[in-house]
């Protein structure tokens, strides 16, 4: 398996990023890493951009997002037919405050005819509280998705945000 690097976004002060025309035909894993600074607390969302660039706002998001925390029980985040308007809301946990923050993970199928699935990882160091999270989740529709628009739930402006996009190479 051999990662080919396909795109690279970068923004600052920022509420979401729009990672457009990413996802083709040339690959059916991508790899994905995500690397910001935001101030509020937050889950990390991702929404899916259709081919046309417009958002995948149909109902059809379901995501399983697992919390292991230091200093207290695991906990979990699940919902069946997420509303689109959240999307893959959990995929790199929940911050308080996330100062070089970030989560790695694969986006399967975007392009194809198939449903879209997500698969991501992440730990953190929260105020001295050790975090990791995973994450599963799948856009439950056969279109053709391009993009990726990445965003936090409080919706409050990131320092930086980085997301770098690598294709699985077919072998």
């Amino acid at each position: 398996m051999a990662l080919e690097l396909v795109n690279k976004t970068t923004a600052t002060s920022v509420s979401s990023l729009d990672v457009e025309n990413v996802f083709t035909a040339d690959y059916d894993i991508y790899f994905v890493n995500v690397q910001t600074d935001m101030d509020a607390a937050g889950y990390f969302e991702i929404r899916l951009l259709q081919t046309d660039d417009t958002l995948a706002n149909e109902s059809k998001y379901d995501v399983m997002s697992f919390d292991l925390k230091s200093d207290a029980a695991s906990s979990d985040y699940r919902f069946q037919d997420q509303n689109g308007g959240v999307g893959w809301r959990g995929i790199g946990g929940y911050l308080d405050d996330g100062d070089g923050y970030g989560f790695t993970g694969y986006i399967i199928n975007p392009y194809a005819s198939k449903y879209t699935f997500g698969l991501a990882q992440s730990a953190s160091n929260n105020n001295a509280v050790l975090n990791g999270n995973k994450f599963i989740g799948v856009y439950k529709s056969t279109q053709s998705i391009r993009g990726m628009r990445v965003t936090n739930s409080s919706g409050t402006s990131m320092n930086y945000i980085n997301v770098t996009t690598y294709g699985v190479k077919k072998d």
